[in-house]
């Protein structure tokens, strides 16, 4: 980031060195690069600014989000000369302008977020990324984390549940009590999953979980909840296997990345004898996921 007015040198190194802090904590920073232009190394997404003085206390701040060789997205912001507010703008707008508005969501972010705030969406987001690559244990510690740090963050409520329930641990029960509580500030999403498991075992269950994913047809947890939820509970509704294994799949084909639905999946296949379709499954088991990274100008 730099400053159009020499006097703001200082004040534009200290919004840099926030804003990269920030997306640090967010687990989205890889380094930082001298330039972003033609000749810059080939990051995933580069983010450059320029801080200008509009008037007296007044700062204005634009931003150049994109790709050294790609399309770039502009924003530009004018107000409190808090590097604070000016670095959690920023941090705000390079996340909704790379793809992580679910991120904002669910962490429920406003456009000046900063402290615990930005902390508690990293431990989130570490929490979501070790539970789609089945660690749940460093699942469940970012979550708790997360509370910890902003225990209004009903969504890592609802996640450290769902993971503590499939770990059978003695503590969803606490932290249930908790999420009824907050249920309303759950997404949208979220809040009806935590209905459907919620709703009576059998049919009521398998109702709600069927009008989910019928409504998010290509979101995947909503497909792993539901073919776990046969998988485990089917036969007692007099449900085959077969029909967990055709929604395991669809949750696999949504996201490929998805580790606990590959092992839902491969369960299935084994109980219904599908060796060739397990070799199959199996030989495309994710590896653990990754996130967006980014780079900063100098």
């Amino acid at each position: 980031l730099r400053a159009e007015d020499p006097s703001l040198t200082a004040e534009a190194a200290d919004l840099g060195h926030t804003l990269r802090a920030n997306l640090t904590t967010l687990g989205l920073v890889a380094s930082v690069v001298p330039a972003c232009g033609p000749q810059a190394p080939e990051p995933p997404v580069c983010v450059a600014g320029q801080l200008t003085r509009i008037s007296g206390d007044r700062l204005g701040l634009a931003l150049v989000i994109g790709r050294p060789h790609g399309e770039r997205q502009t924003a530009s912001f004018s107000g409190s000369a808090e590097v604070l507010s000016l670095a959690g703008w920023a941090t705000y707008v390079v996340l909704q302008r790379t793809g992580h508005q679910t991120l904002v969501s669910e962490c429920h972010l406003d456009s000046l977020p900063q402290g615990n705030v930005i902390s508690a969406c990293g431990e989130y987001r570490r929490g979501v990324i070790g539970f789609r690559g089945d660690d749940w244990t460093t699942a469940v510690y970012h979550f708790r984390r997360a509370i910890e740090l902003n225990p209004s963050l009903a969504d890592a409520l609802w996640r450290l549940y769902t993971a503590e329930v499939w770990r059978r641990d003695a503590g969803a029960t606490s932290v249930m009590a908790l999420l009824q509580d907050h249920r309303s500030d759950l997404a949208e999403i979220h809040r009806a999953l935590f209905d459907a498991q919620q709703a009576r075992q059998g049919e009521e269950r398998n109702r709600r979980f069927e009008e989910l994913v019928r409504r998010y047809p290509l979101d995947a947890f909503p497909l792993l909840l539901y073919g776990s939820e046969l998988f485990h509970r089917g036969a007692l509704a007099g449900i085959p296997l077969d029909s967990s294994a055709a929604v395991l799949r669809r949750a696999v084909a949504a996201d490929s990345g998805l580790a606990e639905a590959f092992d839902q999946l491969l369960w299935t296949l084994i109980r219904t004898g599908r060796r060739a379709e397990t070799e199959s499954v199996f030989a495309r088991y994710p590896a653990h996921p990754t996130g967006l990274s980014m780079d900063l100008l100098a």
